[in-house]
């Protein structure tokens, strides 16, 4: 038998400077992540005003889902009753008096939302609502829906009533 060349106590001495090494390596690999972070928080300060390409392509989009505060109301219901025509739906009337909780995150960004409330005659055959909801849904400016009761008519088994229908749009 060959004797080995690795003892109990030089394996316990490699295995010290190892951890030693690691250690140090660790600690300068956090010193330089941190120096890191530090210059690109500075960058991303100086960043902020002067916007880059992408943030002026972002705003640029965010502009296409809103829509100016002062017409709103005119813009929403022109599309609204293109939806409803091309979808066979008829809607009574539409409530804009609705009041909505300011978003700290939206107002910062001068954004408001309104809501409106869509009073549909009932019954409303499913399939024309469905193509309604989906005109809807794929509008730009953006409208989303947050509010939404149906239930099924007991006249018509295609059919459905709309009992509450609420709306979101976003303006500028």
């Amino acid at each position: 038998m060959k004797k080995s060349i690795i003892k109990a106590t030089n394996m316990h001495t490699t295995l010290i400077v190892i951890l030693i090494i690691m250690l140090g390596l660790s600690g300068w690999g956090f010193y330089i992540a941190q120096d890191k972070l530090r210059i690109l928080a500075s960058d991303q300060k100086t960043n902020n005003s002067n916007p880059s390409p992408i943030n002026s392509i972002l705003i640029k989009k965010s502009t296409n889902i809103t829509i100016p505060n002062s017409s709103y109301r005119a813009l929403i219901k022109q599309d609204l009753d293109k939806y409803k025509i091309n979808t066979g739906v008829t809607i009574n009337n539409y409530d804009m008096s609705q009041t909505s909780t300011p978003d700290s995150l939206l107002s910062t960004n001068g954004i408001k939302s309104k809501k409106i409330k869509i009073n549909m005659s009932s019954p409303v055959n499913y399939s024309n609502f469905i193509k309604y909801i989906k005109a809807i849904e794929t509008n730009i400016p953006k409208i989303n829906i947050i509010d939404l009761d149906i239930e099924r008519s007991t006249n018509d088994k295609n059919s459905i009533i709309v009992k509450r229908l609420l709306i979101e749009v976003y303006t500028r």
